[in-house]
């Protein structure tokens, strides 16, 4: 059977024992991986995962199962009502009333082994040879076929076909008895022919870990500024959507950002997108978790809060606009000054490449150890830092980004610049 018609006999099966609305999610996913661990290439192997997941809405009340059995559309249904029996009414919950019928297709549909396989041949070997002290953990290729349908009893049917290519190596820098932290670089991309040592940020990230063999202690404590790697402000703009923009706490009322539309919430010299659909990125989307068609949309525009992250449920609780995408897939407008500039006028501070530390606060505060980072010192990279700590809160970085510069780096999932946010506090652990 094809995913229409695994969804089919879940949706009527749905109605047939008593739903008022149901969808369905067929999912068939792919991956071709090629492995190296323990100086060899030991692994050529294909994963396959088939899920389909069901949600009905009876009396107002949703039940979702998931499953890998598509045979049993009878059972899955009956678990799904049972647990919309046991839930709670809740007048938000509905499905997509967006009518659509799309099919997306994007990317390389089938691997290329000898590629892959010859392009991790030519990253090792340049490696050695350009990175002597680099020790690899492992290093992973792989090819990643993603297949998903969307429909449900309002006639929606919507379907993406997406292929890439992933990049992650995990590596760390041995020099005599001294190792430096494990390190890794992700990238996602559509041509197995590119030179991996030119993916993302790998050969940069590369070259950092070289020097992180020996490190250096900050004694006390100071307030400075954090020069914010590309790879680490993904992750720090992931957290600000997810503690301020997301549905969950738009629903709780307790994220900072709920009054905040079209006001201030970031320095003026601040842009960033949301761009699924955004031609220059490996990877994307083209259809949102509950079905809809997903757009491009801004986060913030010069300093300026112009959209939430809200799924038809999350804007159905709140009272506000559905959102154009569900995130993610983050682009920021460039600066002018280059990273060397923004580094030489840098008094003091930390050039933060990784950080690891806990969920900040429903206030934004957050606490956490730079990893694989290096102290500035009047104008200079000087020391590889030993996990020293930062504490900073979240919409207050957003407000003191100072600097951003005119690179941009993309790891097929963003294209983001370095940031100098001023004014946090750097300790020694």
């Amino acid at each position: 059977m094809n995913k229409n018609e695994i969804a089919d006999k879940f949706l009527s099966a749905a109605i047939e024992k008593g739903a008022d609305k149901a969808q369905c999610v067929v999912s068939h996913n792919i991956i071709t991986e090629i492995y190296y661990e323990q100086g060899k290439i030991s692994l050529l192997r294909t994963l396959v995962n088939n899920t389909v997941t069901i949600k009905v809405i009876k009396d107002q009340k949703k039940g979702v199962v998931s499953q890998n059995n598509f045979d049993t559309p009878d059972k899955a249904v009956e678990e799904a009502l049972l647990a919309a029996e046991h839930a709670k009414e809740d007048p938000a919950e509905d499905i997509c009333d967006e009518v659509n019928t799309k099919t997306f297709t994007s990317g390389p549909l089938e691997p290329n082994e000898e590629a892959m396989y010859n392009g991790l041949v030519k990253f090792i070997n340049q490696t050695k040879n350009r990175f002597p002290t680099i020790s690899f953990d492992s290093i992973s290729v792989e090819h990643v076929l993603t297949s998903h349908l969307y429909k449900n009893t309002n006639n929606v049917s919507m379907e993406e076909t997406r292929g890439v290519y992933v990049f992650s190596p995990m590596f760390m820098s041995i020099s005599g008895e001294k190792t430096s932290s494990f390190n890794s670089s992700l990238t996602i991309f559509k041509d197995p022919e590119t030179d991996f040592m030119s993916l993302g940020i790998t050969e940069k990230t590369l070259e950092e870990t070289e020097k992180q063999a020996n490190t250096k202690t900050i004694d006390g404590k100071f307030k400075g500024s954090l020069i914010i790697a590309p790879q680490c402000l993904d992750d720090i703009i992931s957290t600000i959507e997810g503690n301020f923009l997301s549905d969950s706490v738009l629903i709780n009322n307790t994220s900072l950002f709920k009054d905040k539309l079209n006001q201030q919430v970031a320095a003026k010299n601040v842009t960033i997108y949301s761009t699924p659909l955004n031609s220059q990125l490996a990877s994307g989307y083209n259809i949102t978790g509950d079905g809809y068609t997903a757009a491009d949309m801004p986060l913030i525009e010069n300093g300026i809060l112009k959209n939430f992250v809200l799924s038809r449920y999350g804007a159905q609780r709140t009272g506000k606009a559905r959102s154009a995408n569900d995130g993610g897939y983050y682009v920021m407008t460039a600066g002018e000054k280059t990273i060397e500039e923004i580094i030489k006028n840098t008094e003091k501070g930390i050039l933060l490449t990784r950080f690891s530390g806990g969920e900040p606060g429903v206030d934004g505060d957050i606490t956490g150890v730079a990893k694989n980072s290096f102290l500035i010192e009047n104008g200079k990279i000087t020391d590889a830092l030993s996990e020293a700590m930062i504490s900073a809160n979240l919409a207050e970085m957003m407000m003191n980004i100072s600097e951003i510069s005119s690179q941009t780096f993309s790891n097929g999932t963003f294209i983001l610049p370095y940031v100098k946010v001023e004014g946090v506090t750097i300790s020694g652990k």
